[in-house]
């Protein structure tokens, strides 16, 4: 696959899911604190490498999330496994929690509109620096594709 533009940032700390909006008693909707900082924290990551002007073609979305290491695992067996990727994080947030509020900080920014995201990835795993890495990247339609064997 070919790409007609990339970027790649990492935000340092723990990842958050995007949480259910909340209700004032009002009746307005909001988003909640937890939610709204940690797309902030996902917004100023991307800030130097965003692109000039939203991006209006096919989107791709990685995101990989390192968790800490619990103490529990933070003894040599359990070292072990999570470099083999035998122990994984079975935990809270759900991913697609995590990417959906890294996609709402990045819309408008890096894409047109969310429904640009035509496909993604993510991952988590354990690591001794939690943080949260993404690429953007636009999918470039204008090369020709012979995967199908036709000309």
């Amino acid at each position: 696959m070919n790409y007609s533009w990339e970027a790649q940032f990492t935000f340092y700390g723990e990842g958050k899911g995007k949480q259910r909006t909340g209700q004032a008693e009002d009746g307005h909707r909001y988003t909640q604190k937890p939610t709204k900082n940690f797309m902030a924290c996902i917004y100023a990551a991307s800030e130097d490498v965003k692109p000039p002007k939203p991006l209006e073609g096919p989107i791709e979305l990685i995101v990989l999330h390192y968790h800490a290491i619990p103490k529990k695992y933070q003894k040599p067996k359990f070292i072990e496994q999570i470099k083999k990727l035998l122990l994984w994080p079975l935990k809270k947030p759900d991913f697609d929690n995590v990417e959906k509020a890294v996609a709402d900080a990045l819309n408008k920014v890096f894409w047109t509109d969310d429904k640009n995201v035509v496909r993604s990835f993510y991952e988590k795993k354990y690591s001794d620096v939690p943080r949260v890495e993404v690429w953007v990247r636009e999918i470039d339609i204008t090369v020709e594709d012979n995967r199908d064997g036709k000309k």
